[in-house]
């Protein structure tokens, strides 16, 4: 009677540690694609941190753009995103024709 008892709680207990098992893989895997996006970038910095001359390269180019190069620059490349949408269709029809 006693060991029935004993048997049916084990039982009890093995199905509920399983249910809380199964919870906490949900809520894991969850947690674990939250903080994933901060994995990526602690990785960066930490290769960008391997590559002293990176860090020098960036550092040099904010001081060699200034505010008229970058507007240089920036109206430079809409002219070229421009041109190219008005030129990549004519290419396509060019390139299926022959």
């Amino acid at each position: 009677m006693k060991l029935d008892k004993l048997t049916l709680r084990r039982e009890e207990l093995i199905a509920q540690s399983e249910a809380l098992r199964y919870a906490m893989i949900h809520h894991g895997q969850a947690f674990a694609e939250s903080t994933a996006f901060i994995d990526r970038g602690l990785a960066l910095v930490g290769r960008v941190l391997q590559h002293p001359a990176w860090i020098a390269g960036l550092a040099a180019g904010f001081v060699a753009i200034t505010p008229r190069r970058l507007s240089r620059l920036l109206r430079g490349g809409a002219v070229a995103l421009r041109t190219m949408s008005v030129v990549a269709p004519i290419v396509q029809r060019l390139r299926h024709r022959y």
